[in-house]
């Protein structure tokens, strides 16, 4: 999980799916609560799980055609 930004307490959406998109190929699973905890923050579960399933479509096809 990519840390909050210094100053802020929240992830941002955008961080989360920048690191789904940089580390996609090496990550076997994406799971978060759709609130954290200690901040209450409220995730963007929809946007969150449509780049990891992105990211595993697109390492599919690219295994299927090597």
């Amino acid at each position: 999980m990519p840390p909050a930004v210094q100053g802020e307490e929240t992830l941002r959406t955008e961080d989360i799916l920048e690191a789904i998109e940089k580390e996609g190929d090496s990550i076997a699973m994406v799971m978060l609560s759709g609130v954290q905890y200690y901040t209450g923050q409220l995730f963007n579960m929809a946007a969150i799980t449509e780049a990891g399933q992105r990211k595993v479509r697109a390492s599919t096809v690219q295994r299927a055609t090597v």
